[in-house]
């Protein structure tokens, strides 16, 4: 009975017994309210009436005598202390919920495009809900090296259209519409969604028997209409943080990373970044901000400069900041630095999960 985490044997007991009691005086209400009127065609029931009707020992519980002020005109055939009653069993699911229910990050990947490891793709879990922050070529095969199915996903998130980043879409597309037949949600920037069709259409416009197949035949898909805008996924919130990504004399690329909120769980992901700009976690004026308990920063450790801040600059950040910075999206070397020495959280490791 409203069970939807795992909770204590001490906790299940109160909570049954919280819901007991609220339905059991709702049962009592609607039994009075049914006898009441077939014997009383012509006057109205009235909680009042009720009160009086039952005597000892409910009338002169703690419970129904605060109430007495409150029911001279009440209609319901629900005694207000139920909804107390009731509200407090739920409070205490919700309390329970809150501490139990998990947020993790698994990194399937932790590589850029060039290494032979596999891309930076992550499992966001909220509860039981999981996403898929973007879906890089390999992603069907870092899914099975982590031990994980494509039927556990409820939603995707794409942050730019970089292959690394979106080119398993067609594979999952496909999967889900055959083999899954889950329609999961694709959630990504208003200004992508055009371009992820095109890359998408010459493979999966035409189905064999088919009508002319569109993105929303194989995705539930939410455009993030406003670069500061978000969205709800388990339970908590997903805000966009544009990122600047490569920097062009005809225009540029931008990648959208995410910063995430459920209560005091906090993190954020850059996704792709030329030099990265960690938002507040108040408001979304980018700026230095370390109020998470993780940052997810792409990092070249190479130095090469370009499309992703190196390394030798992040290691500027403030102490404070960098404690918290996990560097991940990197070509791992055969001397890699020191990044704990540097003062940072550490290199995120293929396969590692963090949990909030």
């Amino acid at each position: 009975m409203y069970k939807f985490y795992e909770y204590s044997d001490e906790e299940q007991k109160e909570i049954d017994r919280l819901v007991e009691i609220a339905e059991g005086h709702e049962t009592v209400v609607q039994r009075d309210k049914t006898v009441y009127e077939n014997n009383n065609k012509d006057k109205p029931f009235s909680m009042e009436g009720f009160m009086e009707r039952q005597g000892e020992p409910i009338a002169t519980s703690p419970e129904i005598e605060k109430q007495r002020e409150n029911v001279k005109n009440y209609e319901s055939a629900k005694i207000k202390v139920v909804d107390n009653i009731g509200d407090e069993a739920y409070r205490m699911i919700n309390e329970v919920n809150k501490r139990n229910k998990k947020m993790k990050i698994t990194f399937l990947g932790i590589s850029g495009a060039l290494s032979a490891k596999y891309n930076s793709n992550m499992l966001i879990e909220n509860g039981n809900d999981c996403m898929l922050f973007d879906c890089g070529e390999d992603v069907m095969h870092s899914l099975n090296a982590a031990g994980r199915k494509p039927e556990e996903l409820d939603a995707v998130f794409i942050s730019h259209l970089h292959f690394d980043h979106c080119g398993g879409l067609s594979w999952l597309a496909y999967y889900t519409y055959f083999i899954s037949k889950k329609k999961i949600k694709l959630y990504a920037h208003e200004s992508l969604i055009a371009d992820i069709w095109s890359m998408l259409r010459p493979a999966m416009e035409k189905l064999d028997g088919k009508p002319m197949m569109t993105l929303d035949d194989y995705f539930e898909v939410h455009p993030i209409r406003s670069e500061k805008g978000g969205f709800l996924f388990g339970g908590g919130s997903f805000d966009l943080a544009k990122q600047l990504h490569v920097e062009t004399s005809h225009g540029h690329m931008y990648s959208y990373g995410l910063r995430a909120f459920d209560g005091d769980k906090r993190f954020f992901i850059s996704s792709d970044s030329k030099e990265i700009r960690i938002p507040s976690t108040s408001e979304l004026t980018c700026r230095e901000e370390c109020d998470y308990k993780y940052v997810f920063c792409d990092c070249d450790v190479m130095n090469l400069g370009g499309v992703h801040p190196n390394y030798d600059t992040l290691k500027l950040f403030a102490k404070e900041t960098k404690s918290k910075m996990w560097l991940y999206h990197y070509h791992e070397l055969d001397d890699m630095p020191d990044a704990v020495a540097d003062g940072f959280a550490g290199f995120v490791r293929e396969g590692q999960i963090f949990e909030l």
